[in-house]
């Protein structure tokens, strides 16, 4: 009895290197596996910290952008990044009253709750969004007073890491303020 109890865990412990190898093999042999598309160091003409976006990219063959105004007076325009032609990434740069926080902000544009914030709240962040205020960039039309305010959202990134989000939208933050839209 021994003997073929034995025999059958030999059995069961072949098998399951079988079953692990086969689907080593299977994900090994994945073209999705790699990144074959460069990563940008700008997105629709803002800087970004190529290594910090890098983590939140999937594999894939194409990386393309698309920049759009969503309105007449260019308050608020996005960026969206594609891979393969699904949505990955948004930046967005949007005009908002100047008397408003990063919180209020975020809270229109998400219903993740944030949990992280750095330099007094001008910067609020997850693991896979992030938020922020410009200093010193405002502009003033009809009687009201904006800020731009910016925001970095990675949607489909299986990538969590809340210190890479802060140092991304800190350095996008820091890009738009050196932008023509803050002259």
């Amino acid at each position: 009895m021994t003997l073929i109890r034995r025999h059958f865990t030999v059995a069961r412990i072949g098998g399951l290197l079988v079953v692990g190898l086969a689907l080593a093999a299977c994900s090994s042999g994945n073209s999705q596996e790699k990144r074959e598309y460069a990563v940008p160091g700008k997105l629709c003409g803002t800087a970004v910290e190529r290594d910090e976006l890098t983590a939140f990219l999937p594999s894939g063959k194409k990386l393309t952008t698309r920049e759009k105004y969503l309105d007449d007076k260019r308050l608020t325009e996005r960026c969206d990044v594609l891979v393969d032609g699904k949505l990955v990434v948004q930046t967005s740069r949007e005009w908002w009253p100047y008397k408003e926080s990063t919180s209020w902000f975020a809270n229109s544009k998400t219903r993740n709750a944030l949990g992280h914030q750095d330099d007094g709240g001008r910067f609020v962040y997850s693991e896979y969004e992030a938020f922020g205020k410009t200093e010193d960039c405002r502009r003033t039309t009809d009687a009201y007073e904006y800020a731009m305010f910016t925001g970095i959202q990675a949607f489909d990134s299986e990538h969590r890491d809340a210190n890479a989000m802060k140092r991304l939208i800190i350095s996008f933050t820091d890009a738009v303020q050196q932008s023509s839209d803050c002259d």
